[in-house]
């Protein structure tokens, strides 16, 4: 643990509640969640039932003795994400122990992953500030 001097984690999609048999087979959230289920097989090779209730596929569903053991924690999402109530819940969680290096970082008038398109004046402000964060902990 000593090798971590700090994790930061964008935009986490933290729950379960996203990613359920309900949800895939709704046409509309299917579309929505398809893209993240493909990314937590890298995570989840063995995609079964178990999958669903594993704490390091998703950490909001760790209990506060595991909790306590993950790394100081810099957590960042966006002011119109639909993960952004995941965000708000697990930085509450970090804070109560003390694994929160600072408030939540909300990044202001944008939505997933509009922090990179380069195009929008947001994501430079949003890189600045990341590079302003780190620092502070590097």
């Amino acid at each position: 643990a000593d090798l971590v001097k700090f994790a930061w984690v964008d935009i986490p999609m933290i729950h379960n509640h996203w990613i359920t048999k309900e949800v895939e087979l709704h046409e509309c959230s299917s579309f929505m969640v398809q893209g993240h289920i493909e990314g937590l097989k890298f995570l989840a090779p063995k995609w079964d039932e178990e999958t669903f209730t594993d704490p390091d596929i998703f950490p909001g569903l760790m209990d506060d003795q595991l909790l306590a053991k993950v790394p100081p924690t810099l957590l960042t999402t966006r002011e119109f994400d639909y993960f952004r109530h995941d965000a708000e819940l697990y930085s509450k969680r970090l804070e109560k122990h003390g694994k929160l290096v600072q408030p939540l970082y909300i990044q202001p008038g944008t939505t997933h992953m509009s922090g990179l398109v380069d195009s929008l004046p947001s994501s430079k402000a949003y890189f600045e500030d990341l590079s302003r964060m780190f620092m502070n902990f590097i």
